[in-house]
């Protein structure tokens, strides 16, 4: 958490004062997109973008834009920091891997430059994702399931299909469409917003201690809910029977979809909790 904090602050201080930014940006091709179903991304920081492709025969090429970028006090000491950034690609056993590796990644760094790597990932295939970045936005179209960790970032998925796991320390989390069985969402400061499709079963939990909680339940999931928060209102749409607390401390509701075959629940510390039936 040192490193990261010390790492935020040279990115203020350099984007606050009047320095060169050097860009340095190329492409990088995989050629076996129908031999992996897992992608695993390790970054510092950076833009994550995923971009796959609807009905896709599963025969395109994977092209991973890789654009490295860095700030100096000055434009040499901006480009030996790109030169010293290095991105590597591993495709083994079903899973490709990419990481990037930087001269701050272990606080080897001494305030004169920073930066870091985008990444954007276009003409892929829905994919499992390990993805773990400590300052940076991530973005997904759709995907089959997994676990993004960060630091510090906006998280948006478009659709999940399988079990998904998004932790965020600082940012907003968004899933707008999730038609999986299992979700864990939580933020330490940042709403949290959830759109949950399709039928059956779904256990679930969506946390933040500062910050709202938007939650939609299809009608045809079956599960129980519990909605919680401390200091912040309570409110529920599409269903007329729940059981709503307004005692102190903190508001909290409770209803049952369906033969209640699951748990669902949303708990802010701050913030108002709401939950929609469609």
């Amino acid at each position: 958490m040192k490193k990261l904090g010390m790492f935020l602050v040279c990115c203020v201080m350099l984007w606050s004062c009047d320095i060169d930014m050097v860009k340095e940006s190329n492409t990088e091709t995989l050629t076996a997109a129908d031999s992996f179903s897992q992608l695993h991304v390790t970054n510092m920081a950076g833009v994550i973008d995923i971009n796959t492709v609807e009905k896709s025969d599963n025969s395109s090429e994977v092209m991973v834009t890789v654009e490295k970028f860095a700030w100096g006090i000055t434009s040499a000491a901006a480009r030996a920091a790109l030169e010293q950034i290095d991105v590597e690609a591993e495709l083994d056993n079903n899973t490709y891997t990419v990481t990037v590796y930087t001269p701050w990644d272990e606080g080897n760094y001494d305030g004169g430059f920073t930066g870091g790597v985008n990444l954007t990932f276009n003409t892929m295939t829905k994919k499992k994702v390990n993805i773990e970045t400590k300052a940076g936005v991530v973005t997904c179209d759709t995907i089959t399931g997994g676990y993004i960790q960060t630091a510090a970032g906006t998280v948006t998925v478009e659709k999940a299909e399988g079990d998904l796991t998004v932790l965020s320390a600082a940012g907003t989390i968004n899933v707008n469409d999730f038609a999986g069985e299992r979700f864990d969402l939580a933020a330490t400061a940042g709403s949290i917003g959830i759109d949950v499709t399709g039928s059956g079963e779904v256990n679930g939990s969506a946390e933040t201690t500062a910050g709202a909680i938007s939650l939609g339940l299809s009608k045809e999931r079956s599960c129980i809910v519990d909605l919680v928060t401390e200091v912040g209102t309570v409110n529920i749409d599409g269903i007329q029977d729940y059981d709503l607390d307004t005692g102190l401390p903190g508001t909290s509701a409770t209803f049952t979809l369906n033969e209640g075959d699951g748990w669902v629940s949303a708990e802010t510390t701050v913030g108002a909790v709401s939950a929609t039936v469609k």
